[in-house]
């Protein structure tokens, strides 16, 4: 009987320890976070602040060793080579233009091309869509013209229209062709660089659409194509003006006969080539 009531004894006490151990390991596996959170418990006010200062300090290092360009070269995901656009042997503005290039989006897709705006020697970028499947040049507008002046680059974006210049006369247009219920429109708006900065210059816009006058309908068959009415404003002020009055003030501030396009247009491994020359 003795025997019998030691056995059991032993049994309940293999049971128990075994049912502890199972605990220690589910606490162990699963609930690690547990235990970090109570050795953070154990840790005094200042070993907090110290260690929030140590991340905080690996932080601002990172953060300061991107923007001085510690790091040499930077992967464009685009095409998966190095763009050193912080070679501190390359001038300033070819750097912020390969930045302009390394941050953005889809900037495979586009075409390229260096222009002279102004009368300086540093020229500006102009990004405008693209080249198609097969490589052909596809005149989709322009998305951005860049300048660089005193360490700062300003972009303008024309709203994916057409552009024209004036090389180093410091004009630039923006020329936009669109359409609307019975109605066909014509904007164009001229900008300078003024102290690395654009600024807009004067424009305005003209619109022609059928006489629907009374008058008009009246005389209107289908075998004669309808009459078209041209209407033009000037922006500043904005102001109904006659076509002659239009024609002659956009000439004063961007003549016809120096207007001028890119000549050359450049893919994005060309143009950074270019670049980091």
């Amino acid at each position: 009987m003795k025997k019998r009531i030691f056995f059991i004894g032993i049994c309940w006490i293999g049971v128990y320890l075994g049912a502890c151990g199972k605990q220690t390991a589910e606490v162990g596996n699963g609930s690690a976070w547990q235990a970090a959170v109570e050795s953070e418990s154990t840790l005094t006010d200042q070993d907090k602040n110290d260690q929030e200062y140590e991340r905080s300090g690996t932080i601002n290092e990172a953060e300061t060793a991107g923007v001085q360009g510690h790091i040499s070269a930077q992967i464009n995901e685009e095409n998966g080579k190095p763009v050193t656009w912080n070679d501190p042997e390359l001038e300033e503005w070819k750097q912020a233009y390969l930045r302009y290039l390394d941050m953005l989006e889809g900037a495979g897709q586009y075409a390229y091309s260096l222009i002279y705006v102004d009368d300086d020697e540093i020229p500006e970028l102009a990004v405008d869509y693209g080249f198609d499947d097969v490589g052909v040049r596809v005149d989709g507008g322009c998305k951005a013209v860049l300048t660089f002046h005193d360490h700062a680059v300003d972009v303008w974006e024309p709203l994916r229209s057409r552009f024209t210049y004036i090389e180093r006369g410091n004009r630039i247009c923006m020329v936009y062709d669109g359409c609307d219920v019975n109605v066909v429109f014509h904007l164009e708006d001229v900008y300078m660089i003024q102290d690395g900065k654009w600024v807009y210059v004067g424009g305005g816009r003209y619109s022609e659409r059928a006489d629907t006058s009374p008058l008009a309908m009246w005389f209107h068959d289908d075998d004669h194509d309808w009459k078209l009415v041209r209407e033009y404003r000037w922006n500043e002020p904005d102001e109904a003006v006659s076509g002659t009055e239009y024609v002659a003030r956009l000439e004063a501030v961007y003549p016809e006969a120096q207007r001028t396009e890119p000549q050359n247009y450049y893919r994005l491994d060309d143009i950074c080539s270019i670049l980091g020359e």
